[in-house]
């Protein structure tokens, strides 16, 4: 026996050839998965590196914006339900106090003074506690023939930015109304001995009310939008929807 046996008989047969870095033994030199199951395997492997695709991030920001839309109509519940028990207190202030000053003017001959100016307070109030409950109702005046005729993909956004308008609008008012009413603050009515700033704060209350129902329907717009690729919702009769 020379030395190059002596030295490779204690490895066997798989002795003749030195092993070198990196290589498997000949039974795990194959694959055990079958070619079906490594290309699956692959796959799953390269969509988790990927990350979600387009259409899961597209079902998930719905989600986000619908999860958002029910927060806000939450709340926008509770406070239209203010707005509306406050419409019935404030319509039936008026009613009494038109009728006092009709009865005390044309009956007793002898008119109340502050009638006249409180019930025009009051007539102030009244259209911007309602205002927010006919916004969510789709009932304020508005022209909506050129979006009712644009084509699909327009239509829609075009109601979109009309929208955004209507909350510039709306935000310009709750801050520009505030100076208004604080400005008002030493003056005083007329005929009562209150301050303007209570009366003039209707206008920054109303239009913060108003504010927060845009918001609901924009977001149940882009939701739609989102959704479908058009929006289900027609504008019911103005600047809201149903």
């Amino acid at each position: 026996m020379t030395f190059k046996s002596w030295i490779q008989a204690p490895f066997g047969s798989h002795a003749g050839s030195a092993p070198t870095v990196g290589s498997r033994p000949p039974e795990l030199r194959s694959s055990t998965l079958p070619t079906d199951g490594r290309h699956a395997f692959a796959g799953a492997v390269a969509g988790a590196c990927r990350g979600p695709s387009n259409d899961a991030r597209g079902i998930y920001a719905v989600e986000s914006v619908n999860r958002l839309i029910r927060v806000v109509e939450a709340f926008n519940r509770v406070l239209l339900s203010s707005c509306r028990w406050g419409v019935v207190l404030l319509v039936a202030t008026i009613t009494v106090i038109v009728a006092l000053g009709v009865f005390f003017r044309f009956v007793l001959n002898n008119s109340l003074p502050w009638t006249e100016e409180v019930a025009k307070f009051v007539m102030v109030w009244l259209a911007f506690i309602g205002a927010p409950v006919v916004l969510k109702e789709g009932g304020h005046i508005a022209i909506d023939v050129v979006p009712a005729r644009l084509p699909s993909p327009l239509g829609p956004i075009v109601m979109m930015l009309i929208q955004l308008i209507v909350m510039v609008v709306l935000g310009v008012l709750v801050f520009q109304g505030w100076a208004l009413a604080w400005n008002a603050l030493p003056q005083i009515a007329t005929t009562v001995d209150v301050s303007l700033f209570y009366i003039f704060l209707a206008v920054p209350i109303g239009s913060a009310l108003m504010l927060v129902v845009s918001l609901e329907l924009l977001l149940r717009q882009v939701a739609a939008m989102g959704a479908s690729g058009a929006p289900p919702v027609e504008p019911a009769s103005g600047a809201g929807w149903r």
